[in-house]
């Protein structure tokens, strides 16, 4: 696990850049951004993450990145085999927004994930914008959690979203 917590009582903010980076087979959140935190998350791969707890990328209180107001711009990265930890009881997800959280999520490629891409009703959805995301799962069973039930995100016009596991295969030449 990657984790960026800069404590809140800091009076000025850390900068966090995860980049070009590959992150694999962590049992807790891949990365987890929280606190006084100025982030720049981009270009990375992360799979197999979150066996017993966990996510891909967790973004917490206080948060900002790229725009501002507690803001992230994660884009261009690919999520593979993540959330399988605890099941439909506590799935994990490629990523989630979830409380106050905000941000820009573009040009992500998640494959057979839990759950997608996660914006809970919690987070501050005036402030977020997404489209442009891959979404493939071999797994029939998950395919309708690409944006989970209840989460705030909907499928965008953008986004290329597989209805069966031989639609839009992304045809990786090797899967471990």
């Amino acid at each position: 696990t990657l984790v960026i917590k800069p404590k809140r009582t800091l009076t000025k903010r850390v900068q966090g850049v995860i980049e070009d980076s590959w992150i694999k087979g962590g049992l807790d959140d891949a990365i987890f951004l929280s606190g006084m935190l100025n982030a720049s998350v981009q270009r990375n791969t992360i799979e197999h993450e979150g066996s017993t707890d966990g996510e891909s990328i967790n973004i917490y209180d206080g948060v900002i990145g790229t725009i501002a107001y507690n803001v992230v711009a994660v884009y261009n990265n690919t999520l593979v085999a993540n959330g399988y930890r605890r099941g439909y009881a506590e799935p994990g997800r490629g990523i989630l927004i979830d409380k106050f959280g905000a941000g820009q999520f573009y040009n992500n490629l998640l494959v057979n994930n839990y759950y997608g891409l996660d914006i809970s009703p919690a987070a501050d959805t005036k402030n977020i914008t997404y489209g442009n995301n891959y979404f493939y799962t071999a797994n029939d069973s998950t395919r309708r959690y690409f944006y989970p039930a209840g989460s705030f995100g909907k499928a965008q016009p953008t986004d290329i979203v597989s209805t069966a596991k031989t639609d839009k295969d992304p045809l990786f030449v090797k899967f471990d």
